[in-house]
């Protein structure tokens, strides 16, 4: 198999489960499809160390976490109001999520979402166990004061797969962008955006938050863990056409293989084009440079006091009479003015 083929395997096994999961982080659809695929990239740009590392999905979910949960996201406007989801009882459980630190957030969605167990979730999130432990504590009492009947980890491990269910999340996404999602509900018939798909209130479909086999990790605590539809309403999974608006949303593994390998190539011709001119400006530097130091010129200054240079005027009769007595003199002039030569 080769590199480009493993890794169009992988991302065909992990992102529709990995957009559910960072929707239920975010809340946002376009913000998790955003994050699933930069990570993605990231992956394909360190494929070697991806494919070798003992746990591909789990590396790949730790970036796309980490992209969701960004703090940079928050400059954008468009990101600061959620996707709310068409049932009123899952936007209160997405309110409650949101309200939640990031990450305790992240504790909570990976150890009753996607059903880690308690040193996977601390190794992923890089804190201790204890520490994961506290977050995962206070994150349950968070969420079961703002809605009691989900102190039992059961029903919140339920809900939490309901809300990040392919149906859930393509309906929201749907009333989000004014669309219509059709064949979610029972017999292929149309459900209109903002109003609920039958199926979506009872336990997700087609494997909620860890519904793609290997995304929840080894020893995955939750249902559907295991890649098994997870029965809707009446006993049928919710299927077909929600899950296929979730996967038409990320891009395909050609794109995102294509997209990362022009970033790539974009920023590696911008660090030559770069070195080049840092090179050129320091060569036209030491040709135009001065070899040798030259003191600098100090400005004259006006100086004051003296007095005003007058024009000479005529001769007065005493500098007449001297003027013709040094004209007398023999030897032209005076005897102090011509020394004698003995």
């Amino acid at each position: 198999m080769t590199p480009a083929q493993a890794f169009d395997a992988l991302y065909a096994f992990c992102a529709p489960a990995l957009v559910r999961q960072t929707y239920l982080l975010t809340g946002r659809h376009e913000r998790a499809r955003a994050a699933v695929e930069a990570a993605f990239r990231q992956a394909w740009q360190r494929w070697p160390e991806v494919a070798h590392d003992r746990d591909p999905a789990g590396w790949v979910r730790a970036a796309a976490y980490e992209c969701a949960l960004s703090p940079w996201h928050r400059l954008r406007r468009r990101d600061r109001l959620p996707d709310p989801p068409p049932d009123p009882a899952d936007r209160a459980l997405q309110d409650a999520l949101l309200r939640l630190p990031p990450s305790y957030r992240r504790t909570l969605v990976l150890y009753d979402g996607v059903g880690l167990d308690l040193p996977e979730t601390a190794a992923e999130t890089e804190a201790s166990t204890p520490a994961t432990a506290g977050r995962l504590m206070h994150a349950r009492e968070a969420v079961a004061a703002r809605l009691p009947e989900l102190a039992d980890p059961t029903e919140l491990h339920r809900r939490l797969v309901r809300l990040g269910s392919a149906a859930t999340l393509a309906a929201a996404h749907a009333a989000a962008t004014g669309r219509t999602v059709s064949g979610t509900g029972a017999g292929g018939s149309a459900v209109p955006a903002g109003a609920a798909a039958p199926g979506a209130s009872g336990v997700a479909g087609v494997a909620g938050v860890a519904g793609v086999a290997g995304v929840a990790g080894s020893g995955g605590r939750g249902a559907g863990a295991g890649g098994k539809p997870v029965a809707g309403a009446g006993g049928r999974p919710v299927a077909g056409a929600a899950v296929a608006s979730v996967a038409a949303s990320v891009a395909g593994p050609a794109a995102v293989r294509t997209a990362e390998e022009r970033s790539t190539r974009f920023w590696t011709r911008s660090a030559i084009a770069f070195t080049v001119t840092i090179i050129g400006a320091t060569a036209l530097t030491l040709r135009t440079a001065p070899t040798h130091y030259l003191a600098p010129v100090s400005p004259g200054h006006p100086v004051q006091g003296l007095p005003v240079e007058a024009a000479a005027g005529p001769l007065s009769q005493d500098a007449l009479k001297q003027r013709a007595r040094l004209k007398a003199e023999v030897a032209g002039g005076p005897e102090r003015l011509a020394p004698e030569i003995r």
